[in-house]
């Protein structure tokens, strides 16, 4: 029935941000935003190959058993 991002609209958005920013600003504004969608989508990927590894993977050997914690308190 209504879509909210039809092109009149953001047409619309663009020529309102033209007259409230400078264009140097709204390009400035423009590439910052960019770049952080950039880091948000490397942060994404970097996550998602962390989380496909195996903790055993990473750290073979973090496991200790109770009495090797109680041999290291008697030291």
């Amino acid at each position: 029935m209504f879509e909210l991002f039809q092109p009149t609209h953001l047409i619309f958005v663009l020529l309102v941000a033209l007259v409230v920013l400078d264009p140097k600003r709204l390009a400035g504004m423009s590439r910052e935003i960019g770049q952080t969608i950039q880091r948000f989508q490397e942060y994404k990927e970097e996550l998602k190959e962390d989380l496909s590894t195996s903790p055993t993977e990473v750290e073979p050997e973090k496991k200790h058993t109770l009495s090797e914690s109680a041999s290291d308190k008697k030291g």
